[in-house]
């Protein structure tokens, strides 16, 4: 199972084609059900620790702020910032 970061949506996957199964919370079904979610796993290369770190951080500041009534919850830092940056052309440049 693998959870997105920014929507914190949790898929699950089929091991042998790398494409989601299915995806919970149930919560966003409705919304979706004309064009359902489909993640894939584009990569598996390990991240630098300093950008794993930063992802970390990122996914507990978008989960705490789910439940946060304080509008300012999901302001992303720099760390955020340049973890994001770097994901974007590092996976791209390590396929499966």
């Amino acid at each position: 199972m693998a959870r997105t970061i920014s929507t914190q949506v949790r898929f699950t996957f089929d091991r042998k084609t790398g494409s989601s199964d299915a995806w919970e919370p149930a919560v966003y079904r409705p919304l979706f059900e004309d064009a359902p979610l489909v993640a894939s796993i584009d990569s598996i290369a390990p991240l630098p620790s300093a950008i794993y770190n930063g992802l970390l951080s990122l996914d507990r500041h978008m989960r705490l702020a789910l439940y946060s009534s304080m509008p300012n919850r999901t302001h992303l830092t720099d760390e955020h910032k340049e973890a994001l940056i770097f994901t974007s052309d590092f996976y791209r440049q390590n396929p499966i």
